[in-house]
């Protein structure tokens, strides 16, 4: 089993019960780029998603924006197989990479990560990219998940900025998943 393979089984195991408590969490997953285009990634994930009795719906798989490439066609149509099983595609670290903006029409990404560079610059008191790319990502219906937030002050701004989602270390370390699914209420 490859390794992004054993981490979604490994992530998907821990994860399952904690939908019985809370369900309306998900769960992401980084995958490479090389798993990304596997001929066999839809069926694999589908039958991960079967194994833990885990819905499509509930799972976000994150590509780095520096993935696309040239393979543009070829990633939008393995996006709508995902979408097909209600797995979503987030395009990670937006932002950092070479992504011309015309590809967010053209390949159906659930939501957009802005990438940590641009959130720490909210906590020196700039954020023309931040602001922008908030702005643009609105513009096209995507939600954003800023990377990065360690301060109150940075948590603030991107409220302000009406940007809903965060992860960065000011709302939780990383922990073992059994201290996860305490946090969530489900052991």
């Amino acid at each position: 089993m490859e390794l992004d393979a054993w981490v979604l089984d490994r992530a998907l195991a821990a994860f399952a019960p904690w939908l019985a408590v809370r369900p309306n969490l998900f769960i992401t997953a980084n995958t490479s780029v090389r798993r990304f285009e596997s001929a066999t990634l839809v069926a694999d994930v589908q039958a991960a998603l079967l194994k833990h009795g885990v819905p499509g719906s509930a799972l976000i798989l994150e590509v780095t924006e520096t993935q696309l490439g040239q393979r543009e066609a070829a990633w939008a149509a393995r996006v709508e197989e995902l979408l097909g099983l209600g797995v979503r595609v987030v395009l990670d670290d937006f932002g950092a990479g070479y992504s011309s903006l015309g590809r967010l029409q053209r390949v159906p990404v659930a939501m957009l990560k802005l990438d940590r560079a641009f959130v720490v610059d909210l906590g020196e008191g700039s954020g023309g990219v931040a602001h922008a790319i908030i702005s643009l990502a609105t513009a096209l219906s995507l939600p954003v998940v800023a990377e990065g937030i360690e301060s109150e002050v940075v948590g603030e701004a991107l409220r302000a900025l009406n940007c809903r989602y965060g992860q960065g270390w000011h709302y939780g370390r990383p922990m073992p998943a059994e201290a996860a699914g305490r946090r969530v209420g489900a052991g």
